[in-house]
C-alpha cells in the first residue's frame, strides 16, 4: 500500500514507488526547496522531488525509531542523520553509503569512519570507548589516538565521497591492544604495579594531583615493579598511565594518597583582572567585570582556606586602569618563584572578540583605542603560562571567550610550551555564544556560577572531601546553562592532566 502524505501526490502503481512501512506514522522532513525525505519505521527511506512529486532514490537508514532529525549538510551533498541519544551519521546524499558515524555527548563531538579513524573536540575522545572482539575491556578513543586520531577527518572523508580504501583501512588496524595497568598500595608508601603490553612496554608516567611528575622507562611485554612515589605533603591523588611501544596508552588509574598528617607544601596563587571600560567605541562597556574579578578572588581564597590543600594562598587583583603590563609581569615573577607543587589560578573578565583574520580568539585587556595594539592573544598567554613549573588553571569570562577555548581548542593546546605543561582553560562560553552578565545573574553568569560552586558542599559530587576539576566543570556548566536558558555553555580544554585533578 502507498501511504498518504499531505502535500505529496499519491503515485500510480506504474510509477516507481518504495514499499515503506505504513502501519505507523512516517517521518517526513523537507531537506530543501525541492527535496523531501520520507522514512518508514523499518528504516527504508525515499527521497522525493517536490516539483515532480516523484521518488528520486530509495535507501535504508539505521535505527529509524531513534531519529531526531534528518537534514542536508551546508554544501547539500550529504545527508545528516541525528539520533535522540546523541549519535549521528553522515550519508552520501545520492545513495545509502554511510561515510561518518559519531556522537554528540556532553557538548563534545566525536566523529569516526569505518576504519575507526576519528577526530574529536578537546575532551570528546575521552567520552567514547571501543571494544575489540574477544575482549571485555573498553578503551577510550583518546588511548588509541597515536594510531587513529586524524585531524580534519570529516572534511577529508566528505571531500573524497567514500570511506577509507583498503590501504588506509589496513594501516588503521591495530596490531596490538592498548596496554593494561593494575596498581595498588602495598604498604609503607609503596605501589605494587603490574603492567602488560602486546606491543611492548615503553614506560609508565606518574602524576601528582593530575600533573606529570615522573617518567619511568619500561621494556618487554610485561613488568611487575614496586615504586615509592614520595609525593609532596598534601597531595591527594597519584594517577598512573602506561605507554606502549606503539604510542597507545592505558586509562589513567588514580590512587588516593594515604594521609600521613603532614602539612601541605604547595602554594596557591590567585591572579585576577576584570575590565569594564573601553575607549574603543566598538567595544561596549561592561558592568560587572571588575567586581567579578574581586568576587572570584575572594571565593577562591575562601575555598582554599576550607579545603586545606595548600600551605598558603596569595591573591592579586590587578587594577584594570594599569592595563596589560602588570598581568605579564606578575606571571613572569611566578616563573621564577613557583615550585612544581604550586598552583596558579588566573581569572580574566573582559571583552573577547574573534581575530579579524578569522582565526584565534583575541582578548582585549586594556581600554586603548586600537584593537591591534591592545589585544592579548590567548596563544601568547598560553605560551607564558605553559612555561610555569606548577599547575595552571585559566578561567575566562568574556563576550566571546569560547573562541579562546572551544572554537580553537587545538590551537591553544598546541601553543603550550612542552608536552609536560599542565594548563586547563575553562571558558565561559563556546565560540559562537555570547557570555551574559546582569544584576539578576549576580554579575557574569559564569563568574556567579564559579562563586557558588566554590562554596557549595554538594559540588563535591563523590563526597571525598576534595573539589576536583571534573566536579567543578559539571557544576558550573549545569548552573550557567540553566541560568541563561541554554544560550551559554561553558567549555573546557586541558593539556597535560591525567586522572583526578583536585583544586581545593
Amino acid at each position: 500500500m502507498i501511504p498518504q502524505v499531505r502535500g505529496i501526490a499519491q503515485q500510480s502503481p506504474a510509477k516507481e514507488t518504495a514499499p515503506l512501512a505504513a502501519h505507523a506514522p512516517l517521518y517526513l522532513e523537507r531537506l530543501s526547496q525541492d527535496l523531501l525525505v520520507l522514512l518508514g519505521i523499518d528504516g527504508r527511506a525515499m527521497l522525493v522531488d517536490v516539483a515532480r512529486a516523484a521518488p528520486v532514490r530509495h535507501f535504508t537508514l539505521p535505527d529509524p525509531g531513534g531519529v531526531r532529525r534528518l537534514s542536508l549538510t551546508e554544501t547539500g551533498g550529504h545527508l545528516l542523520q541525528e539520533q535522540l541519544d546523541g549519535r549521528f551519521n553522515v550519508h552520501v546524499r545520492t545513495g545509502a553509503d554511510r561515510l561518518i558515524d559519531g556522537y554528540y555527548v556532553g557538548d563534545e563531538v566525536v566523529a569516526f569512519d569505518s576504519a575507526l579513524r576519528f577526530d574529536a573536540t578537546a575532551e570528546g575522545a575521552t567520552f567514547v570507548s571501543a571494544r575489540f572482539p574477544g575482549q571485555t575491556a573498553a578503551y577510550a578513543l583518546d588511548q588509541l589516538g597515536a594510531r587513529l586520531h586524524v585531524p580534519g577527518l570529516v572534511a577529508e572523508v566528505l571531500a573524497a565521497g567514500h570511506g577509507p580504501d583498503a590501504e588506509v583501512a589496513a594501516a588503521s588496524l591495530l596490531d596490538a591492544l592498548p596496554p593494561q595497568l593494575d596498581a595498588s598500595w602495598s604498604g609503607g608508601g609503596s605501589l605494587a604495579i603490574r603492567a602488560t603490553a602486546e606491543a611492548g612496554l615503553a614506560g609508565i608516567d606518574i602524576f601528582h594531583d593530575g600533573a606529570l611528575r615522573q617518567r619511568i622507562t619500561l621494556s618487554g611485554a610485561e613488568a611487575a615493579l614496586e615504586l615509592t612515589p614520595d609525593p609532596p605533603p598534601g597531595t591527594r591523588w597519584i594517577p598512573l598511565r602506561l605507554r606502549d611501544a606503539g604510542g597507545l596508552t592505558s586509562p589513567g588509574l588514580s590512587l588516593r594518597v594515604q594521609a600521613d598528617g603532614a602539612a601541605p607544601s604547595g602554594r596557591l596563587h590567585v591572579l585576577a583582572i576584570g575590565i569594564d571600560g573601553f575607549a574603543d567605541p566598538r567595544l561596549p562597556d561592561l558592568s560587572f567585570a571588575r567586581s567579578d574579578a574581586r568576587a572570584f578572588a575572594a571565593a577562591a581564597a575562601g575555598a582554599a582556606e576550607r579545603g586545606g590543600l595548600y600551605a598558603e594562598t596569595t591573591v592579586t587583583v590587578l587594577a584594570p586602569e594599569d592595563g596589560l603590563q602588570p598581568l605579564g609581569a606578575r606571571i613572569a615573577e611566578l616563573a621564577q618563584s613557583m615550585a612544581p607543587q604550586d598552583t596558579l589560578m588566573v581569572f580574566i573578565a573582559t571583552h573577547g572578540v574573534l581575530d579579524e583574520r578569522g582565526g584565534t580568539g583575541r582578548l582585549f585587556l586594556t581600554d586603548g583605542a586600537s584593537r591591534a595594539g591592545t589585544a592579548l592573544g590567548m596563544d601568547a598567554l598560553s605560551r607564558q603560562l605553559g612555561a610555569l613549573p606548577g599547575r595552571v588553571f585559566v578561567f575566562v569570562d568574556a563576550c566571546h571567550s569560547g573562541a579562546a577555548d572551544a572554537a580553537r581548542n587545538e590551537d591553544i593546546l598546541d601553543s603550550l610550551t612542552g608536552a609536560e605543561a599542565h594548563v586547563a582553560v575553562i571558558a565561559a562560553s563556546k565560540a559562537r555564544q555570547p557570555s551574559y552578565e546582569s544584576a539578576a545573574l549576580g554579575g557574569g553568569a559564569f563568574t556567579a556560577a564559579l562563586v557558588r560552586a566554590f562554596a557549595a558542599p554538594q559540588t563535591d559530587g563523590n563526597g571525598n572531601g576534595a573539589l576536583e576539576l571534573a566536579e567543578l566543570y559539571l557544576a558550573i556548566k549545569r548552573d550557567v546553562v540553566e541560568a541563561t536558558g541554554g544560550r551559554q555553555t561553558p567549555w573546557i580544554a586541558r593539556s597535560g592532566y591525567v586522572g583526578e585533578v583536585p583544586l581545593f
